[in-house]
This record gives C-alpha cells, sequence and structure tokens, in this order.
C-alpha cells in the first residue's frame, strides 16, 4: 500500500494500515477475535470508534443491514479492549533503557463522548468528555500505563499523578 493510500486509511480509521493488521494478527494470537469474525467487521469497529457516528448511518455507509451491523461491530470492540492486558504493560517502561532516571512521558488526554452532562463538560471538546491519563515510554513509544477515565476538570494532573502512577515508580524516578 503506497503512501498515500495509508494516509487516506489514516484519516478514515485514526489508525495506519499496519497498526490495524497488528490488531488483527493480535487478536488471532490471544484468541479473542469474535465467533465468525471478519477483518472487515474490524474495520467497522474502527471506524465507529473514531467518528461515533449513529449505527444506521454507519450501517448505510458499509451497505449492511444496521442490525447485522450492530452485532458484527461490537464483539470486535470489546475484543479490542481485550487487548489491553495484552499491550499495555507497565514493565515496557524498562525496554531500551539506559540507565536513566526518566523513562516516561505522562500526560492527560481528553475523550469525546456522547452524552449531556455538566459532570462530563471538557473544555478542550465544548461539549462532555472523558479525561485519561496516559504514560509512554520515552525511547520505544509503548504505552505502559493508562489511568481513568475521570471527569474533565475534577482532578489536575499532579492529583491523578498521586492517586495512582506515583506509587508505581522506582525510588528517585
Amino acid at each position: 500500500i503506497g503512501s498515500s493510500e495509508d494516509r487516506l486509511f489514516r484519516q478514515s480509521y485514526g489508525l495506519s494500515v499496519a497498526v490495524v493488521l497488528e490488531a488483527w494478527r493480535l487478536l488471532q494470537v490471544h484468541n479473542l477475535l469474535p465467533d465468525g469474525g471478519c477483518f472487515y467487521q474490524l474495520v467497522w469497529a474502527l471506524h465507529f470508534m473514531k467518528y461515533y457516528e449513529p449505527e444506521l448511518v454507519l450501517s448505510a455507509k458499509f451497505g449492511a443491514d444496521p442490525k447485522t451491523f450492530r452485532k458484527q461491530m461490537w464483539p470486535f470492540i470489546h475484543a479490542l479492549s481485550e487487548l489491553e492486558y495484552q499491550v499495555i504493560i507497565f514493565d515496557n517502561c524498562y525496554k531500551g533503557d539506559q540507565q536513566h532516571d526518566c523513562l516516561l512521558s505522562v500526560d492527560g488526554t481528553d475523550f469525546r463522548i456522547n452524552w449531556t452532562s455538566k459532570a462530563f463538560y471538557s473544555h478542550k471538546f465544548k461539549g462532555c468528555g472523558l479525561w485519561y491519563e496516559v504514560a509512554l515510554n520515552i525511547l520505544t513509544g509503548d504505552i505502559c500505563w493508562i489511568n481513568g477515565p475521570f471527569e474533565p476538570g475534577k482532578y489536575n494532573d499532579l492529583m491523578i499523578f498521586r492517586m495512582g502512577l506515583m506509587g508505581e515508580l522506582d525510588e528517585g524516578e
């Protein structure tokens, strides 16, 4: 696949073709593929998660019956969420370690949700969202930690850090 096709795929699904193929491989390796699951159903799930459009709209886009679309898409979303335990591993923060004190980059990120509630109002979206703390290995880019969800604005970064990640770090880190 060429770079322009990969760029179009990224814009449509939020991920590169290589990442989607790796997700498919991991679903197979960890025996998480839904019964009778097909690759195109994974693509449906990825598109739904990126755009969060109504199922009726998406089923029409993909030429599927809405009931069939829902029945085949949601098992992939659940299977992908199960990959968290196979992919997000805290000890991956030591990959490539060159005896530095700082191994992780930590930041908070907001995710849009399709709710209406003052408690979940995110100034970033001017609408509802959830806030997560994410830590990456500085050298490899591996996601090593996720903490959340939290209500946006209820806690600041330091409060969240103290409630979770701080207790996982080595002395002096």
